[in-house]
């Protein structure tokens, strides 16, 4: 009967050490949030890309940060629907030269001029908002903002080599926007 009891015992400690490695692991995977908090909380979890870069700007006080963010988010609402319309003009003119046996070259330039349009108002949107953050930011946190937002590279588009960038929808502005790819070329 001993043997039996420790045999259980034993057992138990095994299944016991398996699972508390395993939540461990899950743990340190999943970033530590179990599974039970996610569903409380009600909140995904989702931060934008853009607060990691704002969140590491030194030097700013949490009304310049909160600012920034809104500002930031304000950016985002007025500019998705344009980013969609992008996608969009890129989806046709797609679609037009595949299944087009002649390209139809009047309906294309049309579109390219639409969406030419489209990012010289996102890019008008960009400066805009450059200069509201004028109002709170410092000259130096000015220049680590738009250093930062040069560097951020939104997703690559349509008519664009690998590697260069077209905003997307939740991008921040990139380098695209800031030296001349609103130009009717």
């Amino acid at each position: 009967m001993k043997v039996k009891t420790l045999a259980g015992v034993l057992i138990f400690l095994i299944v016991l050490n398996i699972s508390v490695i395993g939540t461990i692991v899950y743990l340190h995977v999943t970033n530590g949030t179990p599974p039970v908090a996610r569903l409380m909380d009600g909140n995904p979890g989702f931060t934008p890309p853009y607060v990691e870069s704002i969140e590491q700007m030194e030097n700013m006080t949490p009304g310049q940060r909160r600012q920034l963010f809104q500002l930031v988010e304000s950016f985002r609402e007025k500019v998705q629907p344009m980013h969609d319309e992008v996608q969009m003009i890129d989806k046709e003119m797609r679609d037009l030269l595949i299944t087009s046996d002649q390209i139809p070259n009047k309906k294309v330039e049309e579109l390219m001029r639409k969406k030419a349009d489209l990012q010289f108002e996102i890019g008008k949107h960009v400066l805009d908002n450059l200069q509201r953050s004028k109002s709170f930011l410092t000259q130096e946190q000015q220049r680590m903002f738009i250093d930062r937002i040069m560097s951020a590279g939104p997703r690559s588009g349509m008519g664009s080599p690998p590697g260069t960038s077209v905003p997307g929808p939740g991008a921040v502005p990139g380098p695209g926007m800031m030296r001349g790819e609103f130009d009717n070329r």
